[in-house]
């Protein structure tokens, strides 16, 4: 698991575990506040779904842990990471409002669409992407995520890429 997000994941019955995104082990080569990303590192994939509760259902016979549910306002949407093994996440969203992010996705029956990655220079990591010619959309913070930023981008091939602002250890 990834150290700082306090996402806290647990199986079926089972007590959370904790999860950090954020803080950075010293023994990871990654750029610091200000220096090019070298590197993104993955973090989960995102599944549209009508009900996270429903969902999970889907998910408990395959050994996954799941975190709690939290709310992140800027998107109108409830989400939940399932952990299916370890550092292989998906990130569970369904809709906690009429004009939530996902609403057009369920109507189309698109459920898989995005995949998303932490990166330690989080503006730099964007206008790495952009200068490869994706689009960046409008940044939000995310409480899933201890309020750090995040943003969706659209590549040039139409796929869809969410980064995560995590804190780099500089040494």
């Amino acid at each position: 698991m990834e150290p700082g997000c306090g996402v806290r994941f647990h199986g079926e019955g089972e007590a959370p575990l904790q999860c950090d995104l954020g803080v950075v082990s010293a023994d990871e080569e990654i750029g610091c506040v200000g220096v090019p990303v070298s590197r993104f590192t993955f973090h989960h994939l995102g599944c549209a779904v009508k009900s996270i509760h429903a969902a999970l259902a889907a998910y408990w016979p395959l050994g996954a842990r799941a975190s709690e549910s939290v709310l992140v306002a800027a998107q109108r949407v409830r989400v939940c990471f399932v952990e299916l093994t370890a550092g292989l996440r998906i990130e569970l969203i369904e809709p906690a409002e009429e004009g939530s992010a996902v609403d057009e996705l369920l109507r189309r029956g698109i459920s898989f669409y995005h995949t998303a990655y932490s990166a330690p220079d989080f503006d730099a990591a964007i206008q790495h992407l952009e200068s490869s010619g994706y689009h960046a959309l409008k940044p939000f913070r995310s409480e899933a995520f201890g309020n750090k930023r995040c943003v969706f981008l659209m590549g040039p091939a139409r796929q869809l890429v969410e980064l995560i602002e995590t804190q780099s250890v500089c040494r």
